[in-house]
């Protein structure tokens, strides 16, 4: 007899789970209930814009919202054609405001029968995406005259570790299909309302043992317990030397990650078989520096564990001992290990994953989310512009030869800086990103984005949404927000697609793939 599988298994108990919830909120039979009281005659309400469909759908949702527990946050939705087509449904603002998170999440709908819909909620725009929302309008075959009443009955928040990857936290709701019989002289037609319970419940479907998971805090504990600490002497020692072998690190990793994962495929050198790697794509040549530090790193950790520690964990320890040197230990945290290294590198996949500095908001979010990532990480990663240089090739197009809102004495600076046809490899200066605090990771980077003295449109696009806009001005006007927070968007970045178990391999030298 086959195995029962772990995870079918953790889902039905869920699903029965979701059932003696529904028991206990009542809400069983308070659809009973509406569906007994929508067979009797309605008076419907003047509202001449309205159909007597749409009025009546109306007033009936309003009736079950108010049968609904107050203490519970609840909104409805008529359903426009476009919604009830599944192209988009808007959450009410102000709900959104006070109830939902401030960056995009994923919603899950699960119904009465255990059907599940992942449903992307767009917080820039306060309602949910047609990825998950269209197959659930079609499932529920939802029309025009539809209204939704949707209750948030409890949130909790939970990584869903195993369920998706791109995923990082989900909500989980439980909708009831309440099918309505209307008798309006208008003619017998049915009427939709959806109650869905937002019952943010927590979901341990393919939990592990880790929070981090399938990473781990001291995985090297017994294997090479020194290597974490190797790491961290050459670290301070190089940083020492030079702050900007730490802005290196912290960057490097973030360009590791998005392409293939966090798995040290940006490290790998030209060969004959693959003669154009990452490191050699327009992204980061030549604006990613510091493999021979890595290098550096690897032989010390090399001679006290030959063979056990990868080159992906020792770029995310560099990282992480890099944000806690050049923060002044304002930013320390713990690093989840466990990654192996890649054995593929090309060119052509940092085009498709590492947006330009000339990207406007929407491409930004779309780049991270596509990772798993949100407009929080978003903006808090961005802070780590307050370190390190940039090449005028980045900015010197559209910041300086066009009009843009770059503070006026910046533009002089700058012009008095860079050439006004600088290029990639040509004639090519650098300047500091932050003219403030050059070398301490800190909240300057915020305070520059509200007074216009940033390089990038990049930087400049986070003032271009409501959103986005307060989470600058919370990063820079209340001490130690934006620190805690970059931590955590910091391992968080360090999870993107790892490579774990018996994937990949452990490299001998970091620029090279192992072939025996």
């Amino acid at each position: 007899m086959a195995e029962a599988n772990p995870y079918e298994e953790q889902r039905r108990r869920q699903v029965e789970e979701n059932k003696s919830k529904l028991e206990e909120l009542r809400l069983h039979r308070l659809s009973a209930a509406v569906c007994v009281a929508a067979v009797k005659p309605m008076p419907v309400k003047s509202t001449p814009p309205l159909s007597p469909k749409r009025a009546y759908a109306i007033t009936m949702a309003e009736e079950l919202k108010d049968l609904l527990d107050s203490h519970y946050p609840a909104f409805l939705r008529p359903l426009s054609l476009s919604s009830a087509a599944g192209s988009w449904l808007h959450i009410p603002l102000q709900f959104s405001k006070r109830y939902l998170p401030w960056c995009d999440e994923m919603i899950l709908l699960v119904d009465e029968e255990g059907a599940e819909f992942q449903v992307l909620y767009r917080a820039h725009s306060s309602g949910l995406s047609a990825t998950g929302w269209k197959p659930f309008a079609i499932a529920h075959k939802l029309a025009e005259a539809d209204c939704l009443v949707f209750q948030q009955v409890e949130r909790i928040k939970f990584k869903p570790f195993d369920l998706h990857r791109s995923i990082t936290s989900l909500f989980y709701l439980i909708p009831i299909l309440v099918k309505l019989a209307s008798t309006m002289a208008a003619g017998a037609a049915k009427l939709n309302v959806l109650l869905a319970c937002a019952c943010l419940l927590l979901l341990a479907v393919g939990c592990k043992a880790s929070p981090y998971w399938p990473l781990e805090i001291g995985f090297y504990h017994d294997k090479c317990p020194q290597a974490e600490s190797v790491v961290k002497g050459v670290m301070e020692y190089a940083i020492s030397k030079n702050p900007g072998n730490g802005a290196a690190m912290i960057r490097m990793l973030f360009h590791d990650c998005f392409v293939e994962g966090c798995d040290a495929s940006i490290l790998l050198d030209p060969t004959p078989f693959s003669p154009t790697p990452e490191k050699l794509s327009p992204p980061n040549d030549p604006s990613v520096r510091g493999f021979e530090l890595i290098d550096a790193i690897k032989e010390a950790v090399e001679a006290v564990c030959p063979g056990v520690v990868s080159c992906a964990d020792i770029l995310a320890f560099a990282a992480r001992d890099a944000s806690c040197i050049l923060s002044k230990g304002t930013v320390a945290f713990d690093m989840p290990s466990g990654r192996r290294d890649g054995t593929f590198s090309n060119a052509s996949e940092p085009l498709k994953f590492l947006v330009p500095p000339t990207s406007n908001l929407s491409d930004l979010l779309d780049s991270f989310v596509v990772k798993g990532l949100n407009a929080e990480d978003l903006v808090i990663l961005s802070g780590a512009h307050t370190i390190g240089r940039s090449h005028c090739s980045s900015f010197v197009s559209d910041r300086l030869n066009t009009p843009s809102d770059i503070n006026g004495s910046l533009a002089w600076f700058l012009r008095s800086q860079c050439p006004a046809d600088a290029t990639p490899g040509g004639n090519d200066p650098v300047v500091m990103q932050d003219m403030v605090t050059p070398n301490v990771l800190d909240r300057q980077y915020y305070k520059n984005v509200l007074s216009h003295t940033v390089l990038f449109t990049s930087d400049a696009a986070l003032l271009t949404s409501e959103e986005t806009a307060r989470m600058v001005e919370d990063n820079a006007n209340i001490p130690g927000w934006w620190e805690g927070r970059f931590a955590k968007s910091m391992v968080k970045m360090a999870g993107v697609e790892v490579k774990t178990g018996d994937q990949g391999q452990i490299r001998k030298n970091c620029r090279a793939i192992n072939y025996h």
